[in-house]
């Protein structure tokens, strides 16, 4: 049986796929999907699903044609794989390095801000955005599947299941970690992508 963190390694240029039977005509646009895909660097072989550099897949269907590709998000712990086959000390089941004490990981947890945001896509306003249970969105291009821009929780970010209003606007919750001064906040992203937050 293949296990479920087998890697997809490469990225996918645009291409058109067999369709067995028809797609309707008018089906038609683009449908995104978020996961993780990439379970390993050189050193390391991640340990639990959510530790997976995140890969965006892009359906395009058009007149009963449907067209596949797909990109890695650009987040920092994929940039620093490629890079130099490192990974950050932040996971959610991967062992870190055991020669690292205890209070050298903790001060780890609580001073930096993943950005592997692999598990949804959210649209606000006119922009999409990947998303996780971490205090980071990143931007993406829907066309190019490219990374556009981050935002961390210093000018907004939300968790992986965000709730949607009629108006637009979209909401959700985030916690933040410290020894000192743990914080629940409810935050709503309006059309313009404006952050309004309310500490809980």
């Amino acid at each position: 049986m293949k296990s479920y963190l087998s890697s997809q390694k490469t990225q996918t240029e645009l291409t058109k796929l067999s369709v067995k039977g028809t797609v309707p005509k008018w089906l038609n646009g683009k449908l995104l999907r978020n996961g993780p895909a990439l379970f390993e660097t050189e050193t390391v072989k991640f340990k639990h699903w959510f530790d997976g550099y995140g890969l965006l897949h892009g359906f395009n269907i058009q007149n009963g044609k449907v067209f596949y590709h797909s990109k890695f998000i650009q987040s920092e712990e994929y940039l620093k794989s490629q890079t130099a086959g490192k990974f950050l000390d932040i996971t959610w089941g991967t062992p870190v390095d055991p020669c690292s004490s205890i209070f050298q990981k903790l001060f780890v947890v609580f001073s930096a801000t993943p950005s592997n945001t692999n598990v949804n896509i959210v649209k606000i306003g006119q922009k999409y955005f990947t998303i996780s249970d971490i205090l980071t969105m990143n931007e993406v291009d829907i066309d190019s599947l490219e990374t556009l821009s981050t935002r961390n929780k210093a000018n907004g970010a939300m968790a992986a299941h965000p709730a949607f209003d009629k108006d637009g606007s979209v909401w959700n919750i985030i916690s933040s970690f410290s020894p000192k001064n743990p914080v629940n906040k409810i935050v709503c992203f309006n059309r313009p992508l404006a952050l309004i937050q309310k500490i809980v």
